[in-house]
């Protein structure tokens, strides 16, 4: 599944997420492009894989925040 994000800051995910490992609600015009988007992403295959090929190089490192 690829995590379809809204709310922060594009930097903000760039800076805690692998790239192309998401969906930016606002990288889209409008919700109909976002929609049209994903039911292209459900019919091909290749384009969807492309989100999970950090995988294959990518690391997460996971931050805390402590009080």
């Amino acid at each position: 599944m690829v995590p379809i994000v809204l709310g922060a800051y594009k930097e903000d995910y760039d800076d805690a997420l692998p790239p192309h490992s998401y969906i930016n609600v606002d990288d889209f015009k409008s919700i109909r492009e976002l929609v049209r988007y994903l039911l292209y992403l459900d019919r091909n295959d290749t384009a969807y894989a492309e989100y999970f090929a950090w995988k294959e190089h990518g690391q997460i490192h996971v931050r805390f925040a402590v009080p």
